[in-house]
């Protein structure tokens, strides 16, 4: 008697499992066959791994894949990465075949499409005497317009500038310097002097035995116009 109801309960817990995984949605309906993970208010929410025709496991968010997690398709392809309600969005690689060739896209992406290769920052490789180096991408084109401020002020009488660069044509327009019709990657350097009275009392008075000599070098990857605002103070 004892193993017959032991047995009916090993039945019944079996089936209430069973129950939990079956009442754990995943709304993605080539995955939504089967699901192990966490689970809230009815959907998967959390860790999780679902089956059906093709394969996910990562985080979810309401029954969606939402997170970080691999998606294998039946077919083979892969894709590691970020999602968003169901869908690809944010930064991952998709793994696919292609006449016997593995290839791979890696970068962004956004509903679903790809958007292209996760734009870098621009690098600074070296600088002296300049406390703040801001870059700004001003859209589509390729030029780079340098402008030297202290104390929040545009300066206009720096000495012995210089600006160089691996390709493209120099130019300045007032106090601002640059290049322009720049092919990506582009290395650039940068120096100048201020008069050192200039730098620590913030008036423009002259010491000729006693400027600074600034300078900074730097590469830019992404395409586009830029500005570089360099603070010296």
């Amino acid at each position: 008697m004892k193993n017959i109801l032991s047995f009916i309960a090993i039945i019944i817990l079996l089936s209430n499992v069973s129950m939990g995984q079956n009442s754990c949605r995943v709304l993605l309906e080539r995955i939504s066959e089967s699901y192990e993970g966490e689970c809230k208010d009815g959907f998967a929410n959390g860790e999780g791994v679902a089956m059906g025709v093709d394969q996910y496991e990562g985080k979810f968010k309401n029954g969606y894949p939402h997170g970080k997690g691999t998606y294998r398709w039946s077919t083979g392809e892969i894709y590691t990465g970020e999602w968003k309600m169901g869908k690809r969005n944010g930064e991952g690689t998709y793994t696919y075949q292609t006449d016997s060739m593995t290839e791979d896209m890696s970068g962004i992406w956004e509903n679903d499409i790809y958007q292209g290769i996760k734009a870098e920052k621009p690098k600074i490789i070296s600088k002296k005497n300049i406390v703040r180096a801001v870059f700004k991408r001003l859209g589509d084109g390729n030029e780079i317009r340098v402008n030297i401020y202290v104390t929040g002020s545009q300066v206009r009488d720096a000495t012995d500038v210089s600006i160089t660069a691996t390709n493209g044509v120099p130019f300045s327009s007032g106090s601002t310097i640059g290049y322009g019709n720049i092919e990506f990657p582009f290395k650039c350097t940068v120096s100048y002097c201020l008069w050192a009275g200039y730098l620590s009392n913030h008036k423009e008075f002259k010491d000729s035995y006693n400027k600074e000599r600034s300078y900074i070098e730097f590469e830019i990857t992404q395409p586009g116009r830029w500005q570089l605002d360099l603070n010296n103070n």
